[in-house]
């Protein structure tokens, strides 16, 4: 059954204590939970409603009017009093009823209305039956005899929403005296009755609460508006039941005198000073013996104040437990430090409200924009939106709830579209004290609390994007103060200013976005800028000199990813020197970095770059230049301009003439023989292969050897299987030849030549019928272009493998994988060669002849849909 109405009653059922009912009788406990599973199964089932899900020894069940929720409750319960379990004296069920609206997702309901009425659950015991005040608006006036609502007053559920007037179901037959109900209000406390709701952060507040059951002194560190203070409040409220003594809040925040930080951990507790005694020695004296936990708040700026008052009052006080947040760990001996990280959200804006319970910055910006305006909505069309603003702030939850204000004046694709902006746009006002009313001021909290040499580091990293290693940080701004740049760094770790992680390549470093476009700013404002960006770019044209040498070496998938990080670096680089003019330098970057593009289909920049870039013929290092001229030539194949790519690849011969580089002359042959092949003159086509030969022959390239010898057996088969010409020897000897190609292939390293050679060769064994022998080699060849991430040239294999389909009688698989291959060429903006044109039209026209159209279109809209990582598996199957 599945109940869409809204809203909905939601149902949660718990045993209370049954950690030691198990302890004490397993056997019986076995026994007695099958019955008790059944009663709740069958009642539920009977008054209309669903049983969701378990929840470890209780139930999640939603109805779709709350007198059914109401009337199973009651059933439940009378039908476990009125069961003897074997060996057990009694069944202590607790339920909790709330009616509210929520999100359907995958069999399983989310939102605020479905923690509440876990939360309402919780407080009560066993035997009892708990109602919020929505449930009892609902269905009050409306209760049949004998069943009456008694109210229990306001109580504060662990949440730490408003509190929440709680009332109790009542029959006759029913227990109807317990004990005070298990809320906040039951414990001593001071913490803040929150207005928001507490979103996200499930693994986070079970990390925190399970290292408070087991340490005294636990910090929780990160950039400042991570949400420290609100899971540690969170996380004091679902602890407190551990403290006879309760748990007490003490906000530091607007201390300036360190001196003060016993004081306001006394007046929060709410003891008195002693006359002749110092504060310390009167906290002592009061706490030595009381269980209590204290959340020391905002410790970052009266660090060692802060730190030694701790250390005196767990030192002298067996029972007692500190809760810290800070930028930085205390430094106590005991202190378990835990990085309270942003919030998680989607790499990809291709999503929908279904998906939002599965990040929690998501679920954070929905429900803060719903309170800013009331009918607001997370829908498919704001979703991706949604999904833009979470990724562009990192997750940032104090950057997430400015944004979501701002949802009151502006539409969410508004605001995405100006978070590169994001200071100003989010430099509003916000609940809470003075230091967190926006991003901007809490940021200049941070920053003023830095050294000169962390304030001038942490300036030059808002150079970066997408971050950068040691050795990066190390160029680009340690001129001046080599000796201190790792101390500055080591600072800016330990301050929470910066995020780093360790990758297989050592340690990377990052801000986050908020915080690096702050950096920007100061950057600009010390007059640094200037200088900043040429370090920056400079050391990126030198790494990306690196990266044309590893792309075409036997380490190419490691020097791939490792430029695949740095390309939001590299990126930046060519538009800052192209912006300041220095054309040199872009043009070195896009040169190096053009066979990159290929291979990791970034065919975007090569539309962007080279149209920019060859307008300028005067540039000192005509060898870039020739790079980029190779590029256009390969560009210009695939969007089927056979003249244009011609004459790109002839300005590379007079390039190499004038430089005097067989490299480039070889590359220029052949590049000019593959756009030969598609000619009538074969005899110039075969004349290019010979030269470009012999010149890598000389200069020992295998990469340019395997290349001729890949585009002699193109050409061969294209021959046969086009009419061309006569085939100049027999298919098997061909093929044959191709298995030494592909072996070559193999020993270079070089995955593209790999996948190219094995779909030839795999073209080689389909033209003699060896359809078992092509589909192996198929696969690998597929596989090979889809680890290396040239999803251009991977669209080509796809292809192939539609025409191996086709000739295997599966007509639907074929237009599937001939629908998948024309997507990505669309997602990539090309229209491919025009030997793919070709290859596609016959196979189109082979499938139209034995599929109806019906059929045909709905394998060509799953083809569209698919992802590149499914249609991969589909043709390598």
């Amino acid at each position: 059954m599945t109940i869409d109405a809204f809203p909905l009653s939601f149902l949660f059922t718990d045993i209370e204590g049954s950690s030691l009912l198990w302890e004490a009788h397993p056997e019986e406990m076995e026994s007695a939970l099958s019955v008790h599973d059944e009663i709740i199964n069958r009642e539920v089932s009977a008054t209309g409603g669903t049983v969701v899900k378990g929840t470890g020894d209780g139930f999640m069940a939603v109805f779709p009017a709350p007198e059914a929720a109401v009337e199973a409750a009651v059933a439940t319960q009378l039908a476990l009093s009125g069961t003897a379990f074997e060996g057990i004296e009694q069944m202590p069920v607790r339920i909790g009823i709330h009616i509210g609206e929520a999100q359907p997702r995958a069999g399983d309901y989310y939102g605020t209305a479905v923690n509440r009425a876990a939360r309402l659950m919780s407080i009560g015991h066993g035997g009892q039956i708990l109602v919020s005040s929505a449930l009892n608006d609902f269905v009050g006036d409306r209760l049949p005899s004998p069943l009456a609502l008694h109210s229990l007053g306001e109580h504060r559920l662990r949440d730490l929403t408003a509190p929440e007037q709680v009332y109790q179901l009542e029959h006759p037959d029913l227990r109807t005296e317990f004990p005070p109900l298990d809320s906040l209000d039951a414990f001593a406390n001071n913490l803040p009755s929150m207005v928001d709701s507490f979103v996200g952060r499930v693994d986070d507040l079970v990390r925190v609460t399970d290292t408070i059951a087991d340490a005294r002194l636990v910090t929780l560190t990160g950039t400042g508006g991570t949400g420290k203070t609100r899971l540690a409040v969170e996380a004091a409220a679902r602890s407190i039941d551990g403290f006879p003594w309760g748990a007490w809040l003490v906000n530091l925040a607007p201390l300036a005198d360190p001196a003060a930080v016993p004081s306001a951990i006394a007046a929060a507790i709410g003891i008195e000073p002693q006359p002749g005694r110092s504060v310390v020695d009167t906290l002592i004296s009061r706490l030595a013996d009381r269980g209590m936990l204290i959340v020391l708040d905002n410790c970052d700026h009266l660090l060692d104040a802060s730190a030694d008052t701790a250390h005196r009052l767990l030192e002298q006080c067996p029972t007692l437990k500190i809760l810290a947040t800070s930028r930085q760990r205390l430094g106590v001996s005991g202190e378990h430090v835990l990085i309270v990280s942003p919030l998680s959200y989607p790499e990809t804006i291709e999503i929908g409200p279904d998906d939002v319970p599965d990040y929690e910055a998501m679920q954070l910006f929905a429900d803060r924009a719903r309170e800013a305006s009331m009918d607001w909505a997370l829908d498919p069309e704001s979703a991706p939106h949604v999904a833009r603003i979470c990724a562009a702030v990192d997750g940032l939850p104090l950057a997430i709830e400015l944004a979501a204000a701002r949802t009151r004046v502006l539409t969410v694709a508004q605001i995405a579209d100006r978070l590169d902006q994001q200071l100003a746009l989010l430099g509003g006002s916000t609940r809470g004290d003075d230091r967190h009313r926006a991003l901007k001021a809490t940021i200049d909290w941070s920053y003023d609390t830095m050294t000169d040499d962390e304030q001038r580091l942490f300036r030059c990293l808002g150079v970066f994007r997408g971050g950068a290693d040691f050795e990066a940080i190390e160029a680009v701004c340690a001129e001046g103060m080599e000796a201190f740049v790792l101390d500055a760094l080591d600072g800016l770790v330990t301050k929470s200013m910066i995020i780093a992680g360790e990758t297989s390549r050592g340690m990377r470093y990052r801000l986050l976005e908020p915080l690096r476009q702050y950096a920007t700013i100061r950057l600009q404002e010390h007059g640094e800028e200037a200088e900043a960006f040429a370090s920056h770019w400079e050391w990126f044209d030198r790494f990306a000199g690196e990266v044309s040498r590893g792309v075409r070496s036997d380490e190419q998938l490691e020097w791939l990813a490792r430029t695949e990080v740095e390309y939001d670096n590299l990126r930046v680089a060519m538009a800052r020197a192209y912006d300041a003019e220095e054309i040199e330098t872009c043009v070195s970057l896009v040169g190096s970095l053009s066979w990159f593009m290929f291979l990791h289909s970034h065919v975007e920049d090569w539309e962007l770059w080279l149209p920019r870039l060859l307008e300028h013929q005067e540039v000192a290092d005509q060898r870039n230049l020739a790079r980029l001229r190779l590029s256009a030539s390969q560009y210009s194949w695939e969007l089927s301009r056979m003249e244009e790519a011609a004459g790109h690849a002839k300005q590379v011969l007079e390039i190499a003439d004038t430089v005097n580089s067989d490299t480039l002359r070889a590359w220029a042959h052949t590049y000019l023989a593959l756009i030969g092949t598609l000619g009538v003159d074969l005899e110039a086509v075969e004349e290019h292969l010979d030269i470009a030969n012999g010149l890598f022959q000389a200069r020992g390239n295998p990469a340019g050897i395997g290349n001729v010898l890949w585009l002699r057996s193109f050409l061969s088969l294209l021959q046969h299987d086009l009419g061309v010409t006569a085939s100049a020897g027999d298919l098997d000897e061909l093929w044959e030849s191709m298995e030494v190609v592909v072996e070559g292939a193999r020993q270079s390293g070089d995955r593209n030549l790999l996948g190219h050679t094995l779909w030839t060769s795999a073209w080689a064994a389909r033209l003699r019928g060896d359809l078992d022998r092509a589909q192996i080699q198929s696969a690998e060849g597929t596989q090979a272009l889809y680890e290396l991430g040239n999803h251009y040239c991977l669209s080509h294999n796809l292809l192939f493998a539609g025409h191996i389909a086709m000739m295997d009688d599966e007509p639907e698989k074929a237009a599937t994988l001939l629908s998948a291959s024309h997507s990505i060429k669309e997602r990539l903006g090309v229209t491919g060669s025009p030997l793919d044109q070709e290859f596609a039209g016959r196979l189109r026209a082979s499938i139209e002849l034995v599929m109806d159209q019906t059929t045909l279109n709905e394998a060509w809209e799953e083809g569209q849909r698919l992802a590149v990582a499914t249609a991969v598996g589909l043709a390598t199957i």
